[in-house]
């Protein structure tokens, strides 16, 4: 081997050396302490290779010489003098590594197109899935899964919808509010025509939702297209966890005076209950995200409304 070749490959060894020490020292600690990406990571469902491809992806590297950086012991002599400096980068597509922009390119392409799993083979032709429950109980989480593994798959969240009106929104609470119940009726309304839509172009349309009772088979009437529906009901108990987890305050309005938030959920649960039984029910208490797409997937037919 020539000294000039010979020289790049001990350079290239180290710098993975670098890559390697920061990812089990510093980045993999902060991805996996962080659930908003645990919640992507499982979305996603990335093989153990695409989860590090992924976490580079999000990782600037610069390695240039420097006399103020710290030695690593680990590292050969002439390897101490270099340091990775490492930047955070949120919402990066391709990973910065020091490859040339085709070979990276192509290689994350053969990397991301690899499947996870296979999954069963079940009918996913066009139609509108309306996914339902009371929240916490996972509708967006599974909802964005699912139409991420139906090929051809769009999700639609109706918290989206909802945070469209940016002044004069009025929020569903305990009491009762024509202005609320006109702009729900119009978040659901937008709802559908956007499953429409995607519809029509081939898609799959995942829609998750806060509705309830009479309002669900209503709402699947007005589709012009067919249509299947996920009754996504957790214990109450389970959902009370989840919501304490993610620390957000979806039912303090719907708190009774001296009541407690098991209160409030189970007054959700209560108007789940007064849906009509068609579609999918799911209890997903045990399961995990990518666990109740499998479910829904393996009983596809049974979600399907006429």
């Amino acid at each position: 081997m020539r000294p000039l070749a010979a020289r790049r490959l001990a350079d290239l060894c180290g710098k993975l050396l670098q890559v390697g020490g920061c990812l089990v020292e510093r980045v993999l600690p902060f991805e996996f302490g962080a659930e908003r990406d645990l919640q992507e990571f499982r979305r996603r469902k990335p093989a153990s290779l695409q989860l590090i491809v992924k976490i580079v992806g999000q990782i600037h590297l610069k390695t240039r010489h420097t006399s103020k950086c710290t030695p690593m012991p680990w590292a050969p002599q002439p390897m101490r003098r270099c340091r990775a400096a490492w930047t955070i980068r949120r919402n990066c597509d391709l990973p910065q590594v020091p490859f040339s922009r085709e070979v990276r390119t192509k290689r994350i392409e053969e990397l991301a197109d690899r499947p996870s799993r296979e999954d069963p083979d079940v009918d996913v032709t066009a139609r509108a899935v309306l996914v339902v429950g009371a929240q916490a109980s996972g509708k967006s989480s599974v909802g964005r899964a699912l139409a991420e593994r139906v090929g051809r798959g769009a999700f639609i969240e109706g918290d989206v919808l909802w945070k469209m009106v940016v002044a004069g929104a009025v929020d569903m609470s305990s009491e009762s509010n024509a202005e609320a119940d006109r702009q729900l009726a119009l978040r659901y309304r937008h709802g559908a025509m956007l499953c429409e839509s995607f519809v029509r172009e081939g898609f799959v349309a995942v829609h998750s939702e806060n509705m309830y009772g009479p309002d669900v088979a209503r709402h699947l009437r007005t589709l012009r297209c067919d249509r299947s529906l996920v009754v996504l009901r957790p214990r109450p108990e389970v959902i009370e966890e989840r919501e304490r987890q993610r620390g957000t305050d979806a039912y303090r309005a719907w708190i009774p005076p001296g009541g407690t938030l098991r209160d409030a959920i189970c007054r959700f649960d209560e108007w789940l209950d007064a849906t009509p039984r068609i579609g999918l029910w799911v209890d997903s208490s045990d399961q995990s995200v990518d666990e109740t797409v499998d479910v829904i997937l393996e009983r596809w037919e049974l979600a399907a409304v006429e």
